[in-house]
């Protein structure tokens, strides 16, 4: 018993170790007045992949926020910015490059209270639609958000996130970044795809993990050059199809199948929460997926070597059949950060069985 304590302790610290860079920041701080030139930096984001953003401001005038590709630059072309009440708080843009082109503009809104008033805001990019959307405390964030605009597409996938000002210091607290959508329910549709949740490519290794409750039939499809409902460029997993009875991987939304796996029952059941990871290894051309059943670090529940599609760009969707499925956690993994955490929990894991063998 006290070894598997010992590993559990081990795991938790191997992993803190191997995410080192934090995607949330707590505390607060204050941008001052710097005409607009960004030097408080506070997490990274992609833009292939869905994120959420929260935080709260104290300020005159001018929130100033800007996801900025490829580096931790003070000011970038190459860059979306939102400015919340500038222009004296009369005036709230998103605009593509700092002090750039404004893509979109709401007028008399004031979107700023003043120094000594908290205020909440909210921003999300959704990667199928390339739109990102601010919700400020005036308005309701599950209503109409207060400006959207359609980005377009910069030449770095890594964005950093900076916080900034303009002729007045900023305070701001409780900074958050969430990658992907929280969870979203895909009605039965006869795998008809509808939800799209990233992009992937495939020259390029990647790793994706989600949750999904359903009775049957959990279904991702990783379709070339477009959101297509269906396709038969495209390569399609069936989690539990047929009746729970069989899983496959398939070229093709409901193609030629490539494997199978009969008898494994890989969906639980409405109530219940079930973790899945897919890996697509761009060397060997395999797309390989897990369920909670097995070990993560072991064999594939199935893995098949896919076909070369007709595009390198992959629309990544999720669908049904028959039955409702809610997705949850939908999430793109860095592959260098995610090998590190894999890594940690087997040198955790090492250490545990060296420090038993000993005694």
């Amino acid at each position: 018993m006290k070894h598997s304590v010992l590993l559990v302790l081990l795991l938790v610290v191997g992993l803190a170790l191997a995410n080192e860079a934090p995607r949330r920041q707590d505390q607060c701080l204050t941008a001052n007045g710097n005409s607009g030139h960004y030097n408080n930096f506070v997490g990274q984001v992609n833009q292939q992949q869905s994120f959420k953003m929260k935080f709260k401001a104290k300020a005159s005038n001018d929130i100033h926020v800007a996801f900025i590709s490829g580096g931790e630059h003070r000011r970038s072309r190459d860059a979306w910015e939102i400015v919340l009440g500038g222009w004296g708080n009369s005036r709230s843009v998103i605009r593509h490059g700092t002090q750039g082109r404004e893509l979109t503009a709401v007028r008399g809104n004031v979107s700023v209270g003043d120094a000594n008033t908290m205020r909440k805001y909210w921003i999300t990019y959704d990667a199928p639609t390339e739109t990102l959307s601010v919700w400020d405390d005036q308005g309701e964030y599950n209503g109409p958000a207060l400006m959207s605009a359609k980005m377009p597409a910069l030449s770095r996938n890594d964005l950093h996130v900076a916080m900034g000002a303009w002729d007045t210091p900023v305070k701001f607290c409780n900074v958050k970044v969430r990658l992907g959508a929280a969870c979203y329910t895909v009605e039965g549709n006869g795998a008809n795809y509808n939800k799209f949740v990233g992009k992937a490519s495939q020259q390029e290794s990647f790793r994706m993990k989600f949750q999904a409750k359903a009775n049957n039939d959990v279904h991702i499809a990783f379709i070339a050059g477009g959101e297509h409902r269906r396709s038969r460029d495209a390569w399609e997993i069936v989690l539990g199809g047929w009746g729970n009875s069989k899983s496959a991987i398939r070229h093709g939304t409901q193609g030629r199948e490539l494997v199978a796996v009969h008898g494994r029952t890989s969906v639980g059941d409405r109530n219940t929460v079930r973790k899945y990871w897919i890996t697509y290894d761009s060397n060997r051309e395999t797309l390989s997926v897990w369920d909670d059943q097995g070990d993560w670090n072991g064999p594939p529940m199935m893995e098949a070597k896919v076909p070369t599609l007709s595009k390198d760009d992959l629309h990544v969707a999720v669908g049904a059949w028959d039955s409702p499925v809610k997705f949850c956690k939908v999430k793109f993994l860095d592959i260098e950060e995610d090998n590190a955490m894999i890594l940690a929990w087997h040198q955790a894991k090492q250490h545990a069985e060296d420090v038993e063998k000993q005694e």
